[in-house]
């Protein structure tokens, strides 16, 4: 079965016969707005299937920070390097297309 598209208007207008419909193993329902998808309806055992099947972000590990890192101070001092390296970079390349 593929997913039936309906517009908001519709949908507003319908909705308790889409819900209806769908509650009773209908397939779901796209709500168009503009002619791009919206919203989509399903029914609650389909949403429960794919909801459950997806794995909560875990991070692979631990990390344990000291007491005087500053990680704010520390992110900026990253970024701030980095930026001097592309402008570095950036520098060394405009020379090299200038030379003759």
């Amino acid at each position: 079965m593929s997913i039936r598209e309906v517009s908001f208007s519709e949908a507003r207008q319908k909705l308790s016969s889409i819900v209806d419909q769908v509650e009773k193993s209908g397939p779901a329902v796209k709500i168009l707005r503009h002619g791009r998808v919206a919203a989509v309806i399903m029914n609650a055992e389909e949403y429960e299937l794919k909801s459950a099947s997806r794995k909560p972000f875990t991070l692979a590990g631990s990390l344990q920070l000291r007491k005087d890192v500053h990680v704010e101070r520390f992110i900026a001092e990253g970024r701030r390097r980095f930026r001097e390296a592309l402008e570095a970079r950036k520098a060394r390349l405009l020379k090299e297309l200038n030379e003759p």
